[in-house]
């Protein structure tokens, strides 16, 4: 079921989150949209009133208004995940940390998995798959972003509530250029499963040439028009 309904004209209020995960650190933003149709042609519009927002200050910051959230992630023995972002780089200065239960570059090891088919120690040791830490990442992310009533991206909007007037949240992947339709599809299906829970979120792969085109189509005042030859539905 829908946060709102359609209106008359058949146009829909999108909130779009776009997440660059980068091999170290992620950087996300957030543009509000609409989804116009015109001549049966499906079209996103950019909301004349609105600009772009680059999120930061993400938990466990130590300098205000720090845009890149650290990508690493601490598991404890039995696998399960205990600190991420920002403050899976604080806890590994303290005393009795274990290096073994520390995950880093996992965008790569995705990859390497996905081309060679081999795991490191580590994460046999934990008894995950490179896109099991994908999975992790983008589940406690998004559980942070749309959860939490003072996170950094829903303080925009005063809480929860202000996500109503969304009929969906599409959140936007920039993936290298390099990878391939099968590596997008493993990476998009890692954060759907970690959207699960989330209503009305779709999950786009795009490649960072084709962010890179859009961001000057918007700035140049062009319909954005995205592509969406890559769809991975969450729940409704």
């Amino acid at each position: 079921m829908s946060l709102v309904e359609l209106n008359d004209g058949g146009n829909s209020s999108v909130l779009i989150v776009g997440i660059d995960p980068g091999t170290t650190g992620a950087k996300m933003a957030f543009l509000r949209a609409y989804e116009v149709y015109e001549g049966g042609r499906l079209d996103f519009t950019k909301d004349p009133a609105d600009r772009t927002h680059t999120l930061a200050n993400f938990p466990g910051y130590h300098q205000a208004h720090v845009s890149t959230l650290p990508t690493c992630l601490i598991y404890n023995r039995s696998g399960r995940l205990v600190k991420w972002g920002h403050e899976a780089v604080s806890a590994q200065s303290r005393h009795g940390f274990d290096p073994r239960c520390l995950i880093t570059n996992w965008k790569l090891k995705l990859l390497e998995y996905s081309r060679q088919g081999s795991l490191e120690a580590t994460p046999q040791a934990l008894g995950k798959s490179p896109a099991g830490f994908a999975t992790d990442f983008f589940s406690v992310l998004t559980n942070y972003l749309f959860t939490e009533p003072r996170s950094c991206l829903l303080s925009h909007f005063g809480g929860t509530e202000g996500m109503r007037q969304f009929r969906f949240i599409d959140v936007i992947i920039a993936m290298p250029p390099g990878w391939s339709h099968e590596e997008h599809s493993i990476f998009g299906a890692a954060a759907k499963k970690g959207l699960d829970g989330i209503p009305n979120t779709r999950v786009i792969t795009v490649s960072e040439t084709e962010c890179t085109l859009r961001s000057w189509m918007s700035q140049e005042g062009r319909h954005l028009n995205i592509v969406r030859t890559r769809y991975f539905f969450s729940r409704f």
